[in-house]
């Protein structure tokens, strides 16, 4: 932090986690989908391989 910034507030710090939150779980469910719509060669689902 440089001089004459202030650290930010409690609020402000679970505002911007709450936020990197949402956006991780967006990611997530966007990728979940996606990997149920790739073709399988062995007919495992790829979430069980995990």
């Amino acid at each position: 932090m440089s001089r004459g910034e202030t650290e930010p507030s409690a609020e402000e710090k679970i505002a911007e986690l709450e936020r990197f939150c949402g956006q991780l779980a967006m990611e997530n469910a966007l990728l979940k989908k996606a990997l149920g719509k790739l073709p399988l060669s062995n007919g495992m689902p790829l979430l069980s391989m995990l």
